[in-house]
């Protein structure tokens, strides 16, 4: 609400200056207490089938960390690896795949963000 000029400029009347410094001070306020969590990357490996060797391999970055003759070895060394990971505070996930490369089931350790529907 414009009340009055003061040499051609409008001016606001004094309560609602009072309220729109309170607004700020309130908003400014809120974020400084407001912290958001730290970005947790995740160390995922996946446990795939290679069709040249014909052996169950784990790998993580891209490069493999372990090969196996069965799938039963394999995924209990993800397991063990992901949940050596997760004691020392460093999220995990093992995602297991099927020979034909879809995914089967997937493991996590550590922080398991909440699941939304949709």
């Amino acid at each position: 609400m414009i009340v009055a000029t003061v040499s051609g400029v409008a001016t606001m009347n004094a309560s609602r200056r009072r309220r729109r410094g309170f607004r700020r001070r309130l908003l400014s306020c809120a974020h400084q207490h407001e912290r958001r969590p730290a970005v947790i990357h995740r160390y995922v490996m996946h446990l795939v089938h290679r069709n040249a060797d014909g052996r169950w391999h784990l790998q993580a970055k891209g490069r493999t960390i372990g090969a196996f003759d069965t799938k039963a070895e394999a995924e209990a060394a993800g397991t063990k690896r992901g949940r050596e990971l997760q004691e020392v505070g460093q999220d995990a996930q093992l995602v297991v795949h099927r020979a034909d490369g879809s995914i089967e089931h997937e493991y996590t350790y550590g922080h398991d963000p909440e699941r939304f529907a949709g």
